[in-house]
């Protein structure tokens, strides 16, 4: 099925939302922390990255994880 795919397909394995915070897994921004603002199209997100005072990117979905909130 993904073979015959006429669009780039790409996989994550722990679905993100908007207002999650997310970790950036590959690129120039790996090992960064941000929140999830925007789903822009199949497979791209916006993402706001504090480190850069609020800085606003778009990244590969495939290239970041949701970040495991600690249950109290």
């Amino acid at each position: 099925m993904v073979e015959h795919a006429f669009d780039e397909v790409e996989f994550t394995t722990s679905p993100v939302a908007v207002g999650d915070t997310i970790l950036v897994k590959q690129g120039s921004f790996q090992g960064l922390v941000g929140e999830l603002i925007e789903m822009r199209g199949k497979y791209k997100i916006a993402i706001r990255i504090e480190y850069f005072g609020c800085a606003l990117t778009t990244v590969p979905l495939g290239w970041v994880e949701k970040v495991k909130t600690p249950t109290l």
